[in-house]
């Protein structure tokens, strides 16, 4: 049993107190505070804390005496088996927890009796007493008792463990558990998987069954000299510790590949992630792709290298090591934004050697955009909305990036538009995008907005296919132009980018996904999705 490297272990001395300084020197007494046990009721060894303080600087000598209820005679207190005999301390002067460790057995026998203590301390210039209040030794309420049944050797991260409990008193009891790696010379605290206090002990024994997180505190390493101690405890403290018998444990753990989803837009030089579970022994070697047909065949993916291979010598861990690969998307796929791809990898031995079966995973489907970063305003969200005046439009840039000079108006599927009217146009003379470089226009019935529209209600009333530009008429120069609804260009009048952008359904907007890149096609800057007005994602190189 170990109280921390503060507990002093005392011997008991027993002399009468002067009433005056002892010696030829005079000098200030030792002082002593604070004394404390464990609870109002203790049982068997009793650790007794107090403070001492001195200021003589001579060595200081310590006694402990007890009293029991009724009787006026203070008796020498027996310290517990494995006390020292030194012949006492110096004290600086500053206060110092000190700790006596009481057999309430030697003196009290399996009794009840209400006790109070006194903790004496002198130097050779004088001395001092302090008395502890009453408390009750309940030595007749006997310590509980456990057992272990015997342990087999194993290969599970997880030891089942039957462990009975007796208390002759019916009282509740508590267990702590330690384990060994050498033999049981020395022990530290083990992970119990299950609820470890309040169990049941009767005095004929209670069974439990416990489980040890032995993988955890072991880290999974092979041990072949295995034991536990298993200490149950009462209100009243300690009871009877177990020991267990020797076993091993030698971990066998499946090689697995975890592959978590990428996020759905990839740019540039891209991590993969992925977590290799197994034998901590074990090295292994990994084969990353990217595949455009679902994960049916795929093409590797050449790797960002850096101070390390990062497909090769992996480590595992039965409970996973995560680890990274750089993809050098550009050198791939070049300057461009492709959808529906997908990574595909494929778990090998540190030899190169697939297993068998075959250990590969497959990612959910993703995108990668390539596309050059935009430097003028483009169109970044189109919503049409629910009902009327409740869509939307967002512009992205530059933050701060002053729209004087430019309008954003729609051109129809037969090739009209509203400017000579001033339906579904607007200038934005004296706006500026906000410090994300986002900017919203809506109506009455949208979202928060920079700007709102008495005549918003004028958006989006002509029906799908349709184009909206972003131009300055001073200029002559069209910033963007989006037209979606129709694939078949010979049908209506697209004067988009590229190739029209599907049609988002009700409820859903038209967003480029990176909302700051453009490669100048409608059909591959934008997808449909759920509406966001004023929290586009933007590609900030991270």
């Amino acid at each position: 049993m170990s109280f921390g490297p503060q507990i002093l272990w005392l011997i008991v001395v027993l002399f009468v107190l002067p009433a005056c300084g002892v010696g030829t020197d005079s000098g200030p007494a030792p002082v002593i505070s604070d004394i404390e046990l464990p609870g109002e009721s203790v049982r068997g060894v009793v650790p007794v804390s107090f403070n001492l303080a001195d200021a003589s600087g001579y060595p200081v000598q310590i006694s402990v005496s007890y009293r029991t209820e009724g009787r006026d005679k203070w008796r020498a207190a027996s310290a517990a088996a494995g006390a020292t005999d030194g012949q006492g301390f110096r004290s600086d002067g500053t206060t110092q927890a000190r700790v006596f460790l009481w057999d309430s057995y030697a003196d009290i026998g399996f009794n009840r009796a209400e006790v109070s203590l006194r903790v004496a301390a002198q130097n050779p210039a004088a001395a001092s007493a302090a008395e502890s209040l009453a408390f009750s030794v309940e030595n007749d309420n006997l310590p509980p008792q456990a057992a272990f049944a015997p342990l087999p050797d194993t290969s599970s991260g997880v030891v089942a463990l039957s462990v009975g409990l007796a208390d002759p008193e019916d009282d509740p009891v508590s267990v702590e558990l330690s384990f060994s790696i050498d033999g049981g010379e020395n022990y530290r605290p083990a992970t119990l998987l299950d609820e470890a206090t309040d169990l049941a002990a009767t005095p004929e024994g209670s069974i439990h069954e416990l489980r040890w997180a032995a993988g955890q505190d072991l880290d999974y390493v092979d041990r072949d000299n295995l034991r536990l101690i298993l200490l149950p405890r009462d209100s009243l403290g300690d009871g009877v510790a177990v020991v267990s018998n020797h076993f091993w444990l030698a971990f066998e753990v499946a090689a697995a590949l975890e592959l978590p989803d990428p996020a759905s837009t990839l740019r540039g030089e891209a991590p993969l992630a992925f977590t290799l579970v197994g034998n901590t022994e074990t090295l292994f070697r990994v084969w990353i792709g990217y595949s455009d047909d679902g994960g049916e065949t795929a093409t590797a993916c050449t790797q960002l290298i850096g101070p390390s291979d990062n497909t090769r010598n992996l480590r595992a861990h039965p409970e996973g090591v995560d680890h990274a690969f750089v993809w050098d998307s550009l050198a791939d796929l070049g300057k461009g934004i492709v959808r529906d791809l997908r990574i595909v990898v494929e778990l090998l031995d540190v030899e190169g050697n697939a297993f068998e079966p075959p250990l590969v995973s497959v990612s959910a489907p993703f995108g990668v955009d390539n596309a050059p970063l935009i430097d003028l305003p483009v169109i970044s969200e189109v919503y049409p909305g629910t009902g009327v005046d409740d869509g939307f439009y967002e512009l992205v840039g530059s933050p701060g990036y002053d729209l004087t000079g430019m309008r954003l108006y729609e051109k129809w599927s037969k090739g009209g538009d509203g400017l000579n009217i001033g339906y579904a146009v607007v200038t934005l003379d004296g706006q500026t995008l906000n410090e994300n470089g986002l900017f919203v226009l809506a109506g009455t019935a949208g979202p928060p907005a920079d700007l709102v529209l008495d005549n918003f209600d004028t958006f989006f009333t002509r029906g799908l296919p349709m184009n909206v530009i972003l131009d300055s008429e001073e200029l002559g120069f069209i910033y963007d132009a989006v037209g979606f609804g129709d694939s078949d260009t010979g049908t209506w009048s697209f004067v988009g980018e590229g190739n029209p952008a599907p049609a988002p359904s009700e409820g859903r907007s038209l967003v480029r996904e990176l909302a700051n890149t453009d490669i100048d096609d409608n059909s591959l800057d934008f997808i449909v999705s759920d509406p966001t007005p004023g929290s586009a994602r933007l590609w900030n190189g991270d």
